[in-house]
């Protein structure tokens, strides 16, 4: 149900609730969390510490 890396995670995360303190893949759940990513987002809440695109996205969050 949680996933949770504190430094760095590359590939699939996939639950409830998803954290990673460096996301390089895809995080899919209802709430992701990640201070910098390189990838995608798919749930109801992201958040990307990185701000690039855009620091908090309903849906899809992406940065690449």
């Amino acid at each position: 149900l949680v996933n949770y890396s504190k430094d760095s995670f590359s590939g699939f995360q996939g639950g409830f609730v998803n954290y990673a303190g460096e996301m390089h893949g895809l995080q899919f759940g209802v709430i992701n969390w990640t201070k910098s990513l390189d990838g995608l987002q798919i749930g109801l809440g992201n958040y990307n510490g990185n701000k690039k695109p855009l620091e908090f996205m309903v849906l899809v969050n992406w940065s690449f």
